[in-house]
Parts: structure tokens; C-alpha cells; sequence
């Protein structure tokens, strides 16, 4: 029942995020579902309380998103700040992100800068700094607050919904090593005591992984250990991306899950090798799979908030700690149960997660994993046999298992990788088979205990430095390698909603088909049709005798996108690279490819940039 209330509940959010646009079409879908609910019941086909439950949750959910987001309508343009310099003060409230040159900083003021701007957590970018500030520390500065902004482009990110979500309110820029004053630090003040020591503890392997390794390997050590992505290379990301492990770069559901693998399997061993009357006196009040359960809470909880804390590893805490209470109540199998409690108590806590790549990406991810695994342990069932050779049977079956979970993990987040970064990661089919394991059993636990060591110890420098810069930059080589595979990097057109839902309904068809093989191989088939229609993105836009011209903003200017009558295509100026942001990429390419565009025949630089790309 409660996986059932859950969708509901996710619906109702999802319909309650529409009030401000659609109240009319919201108010149309609630009666519509009414409707099909009630005739659910006359049939008999679901019990009229889970029908009641149900539509019960999905009124919740629209309530409750319209009470924690509330109803008004997103405008990038609506929000005005005079020029004037402020006088600012307030407690940071996040870990500090740090690049090689500037700290990214969240602070939450003491009171609203002025009446005609009520903010409350501040994007503070701290350029070119030159003494430290962490968590939990209250300071003062002077800067010029500008309200959230994006660009203006048809499909394009939306970078100030983006920070909208993240709560925050308004963002500003100081520069010098005088730009920002320490009026009280976060070591001696309460409640924050705790998170100003950690940030202090991951600032220390910080400058100690800098003062020890060099790029790449420093960039990705930071990245997969402390959460810290401000040293790492932007084509490397890209490179990740084109091989599918882009995932591996941050901490992730798979880092955390690894490292309570490791913990748990190790406790419960341990335990298992006590002498007989100590493990019988446990036995009699506690079980060593539950014991084991208990004492990995510490360890992953702790490697969470030594990461960063990040609403992304947070999420994937959660979900973690959901799985170790289920083992604590025996109830590891109900897996469903277990996903829906977490996706609730996310969402719970913030509405707007649901919108998040990474909550989306996490959740399709290990509800396909939990799909396949009951259909394969069914299946095992009813056609098992012993083999001839079993530890022979029993490697190939973990390599078919490995193989078949890595592609359908790849399949099942295909469309919202599409839609997000219009690529096709078909690589990952592959990659990840190494890639997981070398990082989650080898460059993660290694660069934890090298951290851990650098606490422990003291110094400069980060134990096991040779090491690890051997081992990541070996990965990180045959990562590049990897992406120069022909086809490798296979950009395609966004998928719209109604194909993506239409995939998914196929995909569930072919999996709880109760309707006879004739009804999965057609939903098989649309599922193939589907696939094949998103690798070819063909153009099916032209506009006959006319022509089509689309302006788009690159920064400081416009790129021109000119479509002739005859389907050639003119890109007039693709944008200079911004900092880590490069627009040609970043936003002429994206468009470019969700109008089928796959060649520009005729490309004009007006003026010259550092670098021009159209992708």
C-alpha cells in the first residue's frame, strides 16, 4: 500500500507544481482521476479503500506543494535591485566550496538587506581570497545583491529557477583578500561547532591533496572524496559525460552504498568470528545482521557530512539509511516499501527535489534495479537447474548479472539523460563494469583512508600520495581514451514528455505483462521504436518556403541561428567561454540539436573571443 501512496502522493505534487500555470487543466485532472477512481471501485478490480487512500494521498500532495512552494509563477524578470552598495552580515550556512581561485559561499543574512528586497540566503562569490572561512562562520561584507537570473533561451536551463530551488534568494560577488570580514567564528558557537569542524577537517585534506597531487588527479581525488568539484577540469567532465561514469563525480548513491556495503559486511564478519558463547549471549537480544545494520549508520553518515552534505548526497543518505532500517526490521525484500518511505521523507522535506536530475536519476535507478532483481529471482525459480560446473556457472552468471544491471540501468534513465544533456551514454553499457567497481572498491575507500590518516597524523601532505596519483590518473587516462571511441559522444534532440511517458509505460508493459506474450512483444517493440526514433533526431521541422531565424543569448550578446528555406544552416557568432561555462556548447549546441540540426554549414564570428564553439 504505501508504494501506492507514494506515486499518488508524487502526483499530487506534480499537479500542485502546475496550480500557478494550469488551474483549470489541474482542476480538470483531479476530476478526471475521481472519475476513473470510482470506476475502479464499481469494478472491483482495486479495493475501494486503496482507491480511497490513494486519491486521499494525491490531494495531500497538490496541498501541500501549494503550502511549502506556494502559488506564484516563476518570473526572471520581475525582480529589480537598485545599484547601491550593502552592508551586509550573516552566518554561513553550507560547506564551502572552494576553487583554485574563489569560494562559493551561502549565507543566510541577519535581516532582510532593505523592504523592497526581503532576501534571506545570499550566493556569495568570493573572488581571489586569502584566508579561510567555514561553516557555520558569521561575517560581514559590502557587495551589490542582484536577484537570480537566466538566460532567455526556448528550452534552455534555467538558472534562476535552479537556485530558486535551492532557497536561494539572491547572489553577489566580492573580490580581495579584505572583501570579507570574520565577525565571529563558528568553532564556539553552539550547534555549529560540529559543522564548522567538519568543514575545517575537509579544508585540511583539501590543502593537503593540493599541496601533494597535481592535476588531473588532484581535481578528481576532491571530487569523489570531499565533494569539493572546483578543481576539476571542465573537458574532463565532459569526458565522463561521453563515457557514461559522469555520475562517478560526485558522491553519489553509489559511493555511499559501496562504502555501507564494505562497513556492513565487515561488521557482520566480525562478529561472526567472536567465540560461540559470546555470540549466542548477543544472539539472545540482538541478531548480527542488525548489529551490523546499527553500526554502519555511524560511518556513512559520517563520510556524508565530510563530502559536503550536498542536497544530492543527502538524498542518497537517505535512501541508504531507508535500506539499513529495512535489514534492522527484516524486512530487506520489501524493497518497494523501503524506496517509497525514502522518496517520501525527501519530499517531505523539500517539494521541489522532485524536479531535481539527481533525485530523478537516483530513484529510476534503483527502482529498475529492484524490478529486475525480483524478475530475475522469479524467473531463477521456475526454470533453475544445476549445473555442471558451478563456480564456472556461478562467474558467468555474476558477469550476465553485472552486464544486464549496467544496461538496464542505462536504458531506464536513457530518456532523462536525453532530455537533460541531449546525449545518449551508450557507453556506460560497458564503462561502468569497471568503472564502478574501480571506483567504489579501489579510488574511494583508498582516498578515504588517505583523509582519515591526514587527520589523524597532522601535516602538510597526504599519505599514500604516490599511490594515488598513479592510480587516478591512470583512471583518468583511460577515461580519455575511452571517449575518443568513434560514436562514443552520440548527441540527440530532447525527448518530449508524452514520449518519454509513452517509453515508460512500454517498458512497464514488457515487465508485468499479464496479457500474453503478444501484448510484450508489441510493448518490446515500442520501446525499440521509441530508442531508434531518439538515436536518429531527424529534422522534421523545416518551415517549406521560409526561413527561420532564432536569437539566443550567449552573455554579453546574441548568437543568430539562421534556417534557410533549402535546410542549410547559418550560426552567426556561438559565444565566448565564461569562466568554466562554455556557451557554444552550453547553449547554441543544445538548441542546435533539439531542432535535428546535426551540421552548420556556414558559421560568422563578428568579432573574436577567446574561444568560439558551436559544439
Amino acid at each position: 500500500m504505501l508504494p501506492s501512496l507514494a506515486i499518488a502522493f508524487i502526483g499530487g505534487l506534480l499537479l500542485g507544481s502546475q496550480v500557478p500555470y494550469f488551474p483549470l487543466s489541474v482542476f480538470f485532472a483531479l476530476l478526471v482521476v475521481a472519475l476513473i477512481g470510482v470506476a475502479f471501485e464499481r469494478s472491483t478490480l482495486i479495493p475501494a479503500r486503496l482507491v480511497s487512500w490513494c486519491y486521499g494521498a494525491l490531494l495531500l500532495g497538490v496541498v501541500y506543494w501549494t503550502i511549502m512552494v506556494g502559488t506564484g509563477v516563476h518570473d526572471p524578470g520581475a525582480a529589480r535591485l537598485d545599484e547601491a552598495m550593502l552592508n551586509l552580515s550573516g552566518r554561513i550556512v553550507a560547506p564551502v566550496q572552494q576553487s583554485p581561485d574563489r569560494f562559493l559561499i551561502i549565507v543566510k543574512l541577519d535581516q532582510s538587506a532593505s523592504e523592497s528586497w526581503p532576501s534571506q540566503r545570499v550566493r556569495l562569490t568570493w573572488r581571489a581570497p586569502e584566508r579561510q572561512v567555514y561553516h557555520g562562520d558569521r561575517i560581514a561584507f559590502r557587495a551589490r545583491l542582484r536577484p537570480p537570473t537566466g538566460s532567455w533561451n526556448p528550452g534552455g536551463f534555467d538558472y534562476a529557477a535552479y537556485l530558486e530551488r535551492q532557497g536561494i534568494d539572491a547572489v553577489a560577488t566580492v573580490t580581495g583578500a579584505d572583501a570579507i570580514q570574520i565577525l565571529q567564528s563558528g568553532r564556539t558557537d553552539g550547534w555549529w561547532t560540529i559543522w564548522n569542524q567538519i568543514d575545517r577537517w575537509r579544508g585540511r585534506i583539501r590543502a593537503a591533496a593540493v599541496q601533494t597531487l597535481s592535476q588531473p588527479a588532484l581535481g578528481l581525488y576532491l571530487g569523489i572524496v570531499i565533494g569539493d568539484r572546483g578543481y576539476l577540469d571542465g573537458s574532463l567532465r565532459d569526458q565522463f559525460m561521453v563515457t557514461g561514469t559522469v555520475h562517478l563525480l560526485s558522491i553519489s548513491g553509489s559511493h555511499l552504498g559501496l562504502v555501507a556495503i564494505v562497513v556492513f559486511v565487515a561488521i557482520r564478519r566480525g562478529l561472526l568470528l567472536l567465540p560461540a558463547g559470546w555470540l549466542l549471549r548477543l544472539s539472545r537480544h540482538m541478531t548480527a545482521t542488525r548489529v551490523a545494520a546499527l553500526g554502519t549508520i555511524v560511518p556513512v553518515v559520517g563520510y556524508a557530512c565530510l563530502a559536503g552534505a550536498e542536497l544530492a548526497t543527502l538524498r542518497s543518505l537517505i535512501m541508504v539509511l531507508a535500506a539499513l532500517m529495512a535489514l534492522w526490521l527484516g524486512q530487506e525484500r520489501r524493497i518497494f516499501h523501503t524506496l517509497a518511505a525514502a522518496a517520501l521523507v525527501l519530499l517531505l522535506h523539500d517539494p521541489r527535489a522532485i524536479f531535481d536530475i539527481s533525485f530523478q536519476l537516483s530513484f529510476v535507478s534503483v527502482l529498475a534495479i529492484a524490478v529486475w532483481m525480483i524478475w530475475s529471482s522469479e524467473s531463477r525459480k521456475d526454470g533453475g537447474h544445476e549445473p555442471t560446473h558451478p563456480v564456472a556457472f556461478t562467474v558467468w552468471r555474476w558477469l550476465l548479472d553485472a552486464v544486464t544491471m549496467s544496461g538496464i540501468v542505462t536504458i531506464a534513465t536513457l530518456p532523462l539523460v536525453a532530455f537533460y544533456f541531449n546525449q545518449i551514454p551508450w557507453l556506460g553499457v560497458i564503462t561502468n563494469l569497471v568503472a564502478v567497481p574501480i571506483t567504489g572498491a579501489g579510488l574511494v575507500p583508498l582516498g578515504l583512508v588517505a583523509g582519515v590518516w591526514q587527520l589523524m597524523a597532522g601535516g602538510t601532505y597526504l599519505p599514500m600520495a604516490a599511490v594515488m596519483q598513479w592510480l587516478f590518473d591512470g583512471f583518468v587516462s583511460a577515461v580519455r581514451v575511452t571517449a575518443r571511441i568513434p560514436l562514443g559522444e552520440w548527441h540527440v534532440a530532447a525527448p518530449a514528455l508524452i514520449t518519454m511517458l509513452t517509453f515508460y509505460g512500454c517498458l512497464a508493459l514488457a515487465v508485468w505483462s499479464r496479457g500474453g506474450r503478444l501484448i510484450r512483444v508489441v510493448a518490446i517493440g515500442g520501446v525499440a521504436v521509441i530508442l531508434l526514433g531518439w538515436i536518429w533526431s531527424p529534422r522534421l521541422w523545416l518551415d517549406g518556403d521560409q526561413f527561420r531565424v532564432t536569437f539566443l543569448d550567449v552573455g554579453q550578446g546574441d548568437s543568430a541561428v539562421i534556417e534557410l528555406p533549402d535546410g542549410q544552416v547559418i550560426v552567426i557568432d556561438g559565444g565566448a567561454t565564461y569562466e568554466r561555462f562554455d556557451m557554444g556548447r552550453g547553449v547554441v549546441a543544445p538548441y542546435l540539436w533539439n531542432r535535428g540540426i546535426r551540421t552548420v554549414d556556414h558559421l560568422i564570428g563578428t568579432h573574436p573571443h577567446w574561444i568560439i564553439s558551436v559544439g
